[in-house]
Formats: C-alpha cells, structure tokens, sequence
C-alpha cells in the first residue's frame, strides 16, 4: 500500500524546469536594464514636477552635451560632459560650472571671480570668450547645475544621433525582434525539457 501512495505521489508531481540560458539573459536584461530604467525614469518626473526650474539630475549627476563653441574653451562640440550637484558655497574660482544664463539656457564656463549682492547671496562671474554676449558673463546661486566632475569627447554626437525619431524607432524594432526571437526559443527549450521531465518521470515509474 505503501509502495502503491509514493507511486500516485510521483505521478501528480509536475516536472522539474530548469532555467536555460535563455531564460537567465532575460532575467538579466530585466535586473539591469529594465528595473534601473523604470526607477530613473520615475526620479526624472518627479524632479521635473517639484523642481521645473532645474534640470533633473540621476543620483545627483546631470548630463550635457556641447552644442556651442563658445562655451568653456577646453570643451568642444559634441563633447558629453558630466556635472554634480554640489554647495555653491563649495565652489571655488577655477572650477567649471554649469549654469542657466538669463535666456535661460545652460552653458558651461570656469568660475573667475565670485562676488555677494546686498542680500548677501553669491554671484559668479565667469571667464568667457571674446565676443560673447552678456548673459553668460555671469550667474546667481541659484542658476548654477552643478560642477564638471567628467569630460566623454565627441560622444554627445552619437547620442543626438539616437535621438532621431527614426533612428530610435529602428532600435525599439530591433530590440523587440530580439526579445521575440529570444522568447520563442526559450519556450521551446522549455517545452523540450518539460518534456525529458515527463520521459524521465514515466521511466522511474
């Protein structure tokens, strides 16, 4: 009788699946890009509603790209630069700030002299080019984004590029071949073994 209840129990028991290495690229696609994605996406909104005025930073780090030469001279065009969130009252004169100038623009110069209003807040004025209009000579407190803490040459065209509507829908096609390709194959390595599973099972019994 015993013998009778442990085969009835192997019987209902459902076969063992195994994770392939199709199902564990998709779990890591899902760890790292997806669930990382999600959060900054959502801290980009939130930011954007309470503090609209500012642009959003990603664990207190902002990205620029250089669009005009006339901005901080060991820059260049198409330059990707990284700035952080940081005290004004840390900044110091020979640091490169990025800061919203009076068209209310973000531009990028080096820090020449810092200076106080009357109501005591600080003013810093800034090393700029010949030629340049007035706007960006110099910026209140509250202006500045944050310091150049990194400097990627050139890497900002390839990420304008991305940015094109077209380019981009051609990589969301792309991508979502790839994820289609690589679920079919995972549900048929599955069923596969699921199957081995039950062959194996049927043997034992």
């Amino acid at each position: 009788m015993k013998k009778y209840r442990e085969q009835i129990r192997k019987s209902n028991q459902q076969p063992s699946r195994k994770k392939n290495i199709f199902d564990i690229l998709l779990d890591i696609i899902y760890l790292i890009f997806i669930i990382p994605l999600l959060i900054i996406t959502l801290m980009v909104v939130y930011q954007s509603i309470r503090y609209p005025d500012k642009v959003p930073d990603i664990f207190g780090y902002k990205l620029f790209i250089i669009l005009d030469e006339k901005m901080e001279e060991t820059l260049e065009y198409g330059d990707l630069i990284f700035t952080y969130n940081i005290n004004v009252d840390e900044l110091k004169v020979g640091n490169i700030v990025a800061f919203r100038n009076l068209a209310n623009t973000v531009t990028v110069h080096r820090i020449e002299e810092i200076t106080k209003t009357e109501e005591g807040s600080k003013v810093f004025m800034m090393k700029t080019q010949e030629n340049e209009v007035f706007d960006t000579k110099s910026a209140k407190e509250e202006k500045i984004e944050g310091i150049l803490t990194k400097r990627i040459p050139k890497i900002g065209l390839l990420i304008m590029i991305l940015q094109e509507p077209l380019v981009m829908l051609l990589i969301i096609i792309i991508i979502s071949v790839i994820g289609l390709i690589a679920y079919c194959i995972a549900a048929k390595l599955d069923e596969r073994d699921i199957k081995k599973a039950g062959n194996a099972q049927k043997l034992n019994n």
